[in-house]
Order: C-alpha cells, then structure tokens, then sequence
C-alpha cells in the first residue's frame, strides 16, 4: 500500500460446519490465535464458507443424547464428563457446551 496507508487486510478462507462442536472449537482457536497476535477485524478478515456435516439432518434439529449415541456411540452422559476430550479442549478455551442442548440444523 501507499506510504501512511494500513495494509489490506489478511482474508482467512473457513471452511466449516459450525453446527458441530468441533468446528466451533477450531473457530475459538483461531479467534484467539489472531487475538494473541495483537491483531483485530481491521488486519483479518474471515470469510465463512458453509460446509454440511450432517445435511441430512432432521430440519427441527436433533437431542443431543440421540445424535451422540447415533453418531459417535456415546451416551449423553459420557458426553458431558469433564473428562471427555471435547470438554476438555473447551475448557482449555475456557468456554463450557450447554449440557441439555440439542444439535441445530445447519440450514435454520
């Protein structure tokens, strides 16, 4: 750029499905990545890009003791021990997930 003028933006291509847990997980990571780096909206622009994980799902959504049990053969409760790895990284974050909460359908 010109003298005195700040440089263009640094645009992050997302590609995410941020209905699943782990995706939200990797979008905290990042934002505190860039954060730790003393940079803000002005220097990085992220530019989402939906991707479906699960595009088949019912459009009201799903309990999430149901999808966890269909989709990875947990039960509700091994989901929400605090030792469960995903809990795990998310206290790391210092973020908790909603224990009753219900998958959302990507598209609502």
């Amino acid at each position: 750029p010109p003298a005195g003028q700040p440089p263009a933006p640094l645009t992050v291509d997302v590609m995410t499905d941020l209905s699943c847990p782990l995706a939200y997980l990797g979008l905290k990571r990042l934002s505190a990545a860039i954060a730790s780096l003393g940079l803000d909206a002005t220097a990085v622009r992220l530019r989402f890009h939906p991707v479906f994980v699960n595009p088949l799902m019912d459009p009201d959504g799903e309990e999430m003791g149901a999808y966890m049990l269909r989709r990875r053969n947990l039960s509700l409760a091994e989901y929400n021990d605090a030792a469960y790895p995903l809990n795990v990284a998310a206290a790391a974050l210092n973020f908790s997930y909603a224990k009753g909460r219900r998958v959302i359908h990507p598209r609502r």
